[in-house]
């Protein structure tokens, strides 16, 4: 998560550079209109700069790290009150098949029409609301916008998240799956 969190700063950074650019920028061409010499050595010069630009700098840092858009309160809130079905002699027929319905994407991960065979979770990623897709190669959940992961129970287990996939409850009867929550 660290890793992560050091991309976003760098990311955010970036955003930041052509702003401390223009402002050297915009002193240069003002000393030049004005036709304003400055006879200083090099020490005196770099001197004066030096705390306008650890403020700029400071400002910028603080900005870009902050997680005031990554945090919790943006987070979506999972469907509540799920109650739909899925005919299994139609649908998620395959061993890593997936679908989505009502906020939920359900996804078998055996080939026994048991409960355990599948698995229904929340679409949109716990981060920023990104809807989810189903990777079956590794049984996992990945969120194309952050690169966040989860498992099969939800957890994060990599990438930018603020917390667990909400899960939702299976049942079956006959080759009728029924998801709850």
């Amino acid at each position: 998560m660290a890793g992560t969190q050091e991309l976003v700063c760098q990311r955010k950074l970036t955003e930041y550079l052509p702003t401390i650019s223009n402002i050297f920028e915009d002193w240069f061409v003002y000393t030049k209109l004005h036709q304003i010499t400055i006879a200083m050595k090099r020490r005196e010069f770099l001197g004066t700069l030096t705390a306008p630009v650890a403020v700029a700098c400071t400002a910028c840092m603080a900005a870009a790290c902050s997680k005031s858009s990554d945090g919790p309160n943006n987070a979506p809130t999972p469907p509540s009150n799920v109650n739909f079905t899925v005919n299994l002699s139609t649908q998620l027929l395959a061993v890593g098949s997936s679908l989505s319905q009502s906020g939920v994407i359900v996804a078998r991960l055996a080939a026994q029409n048991q409960p355990n065979s599948f698995v229904a979770v929340q679409e949109s990623c716990t981060h920023q609301g990104t809807n989810i897709n189903f990777s079956s190669g590794n049984n996992q959940f990945i969120c194309p916008n952050h690169g966040a992961i989860f498992n099969t129970s939800g957890a994060n287990v990599g990438g930018q998240s603020t917390g667990p996939l909400k899960v939702y409850a299976i049942a079956i009867n006959g080759t009728t799956l029924t998801v709850t929550g």
